[in-house]
């Protein structure tokens, strides 16, 4: 992972979590072990002493590898984000403005990100995240404690 001045550790913890909804997209029948994993992993004791663990299930597979890449570039934030918010825009672009509105430093009213209710969902047990591209887009539940995700900023925002 190159420095991209964010705190290592919160970075990788949310790579993690944030992978889980696109897995089946990225890695077929393999997603349940690797879900199953990263939920182990998530749900450890004390998880940000994980991160190499985290790290070593995400570099296993080209397509995950990839993924964590584009999740790096743009600060935090999922390449599936990216795209849907700023669809047609040069990577980088799109990459920076929807890390700016989602992280803090000077999005303006009229971004779409801000215009997304509750773009970002986590689990209250903290190893899943999900985001809302949709307004219309019914809330899901955590795939491993069956509770509903909840509104959540994200951990590596500007306050």
């Amino acid at each position: 992972m190159r420095d991209s001045g964010l705190d290592r550790t919160a970075l990788v913890l949310e790579a993690g979590r944030a992978i889980r909804p696109y897995l089946a997209g990225l890695v077929g029948d393999q997603a349940g072990r690797i879900d199953d994993h990263l939920g182990e992993i998530l749900n450890r004791p004390d998880p940000t002493a994980a991160d190499t663990d985290i790290l070593d299930v995400l570099d296993e597979l080209q397509p995950t590898h990839d993924w964590v890449s584009g999740f790096y570039r743009a600060g935090g934030v999922p390449p599936e984000v990216v795209k849907a918010i700023q669809p047609g825009a040069e990577s980088a672009e799109a990459e920076n403005r929807v890390r700016i509105a989602i992280l803090g430093g000077g999005a303006s009213a009229g971004d779409p990100v801000l215009t997304i209710p509750g773009l970002r969902y986590a689990c209250p047990f903290g190893d899943y995240v999900w985001y809302r591209l949709d307004a219309a887009e019914p809330v899901p539940m955590c795939p491993r404690h069956n509770v509903i995700l909840e509104a959540a900023e994200h951990p590596l925002a500007k306050g």
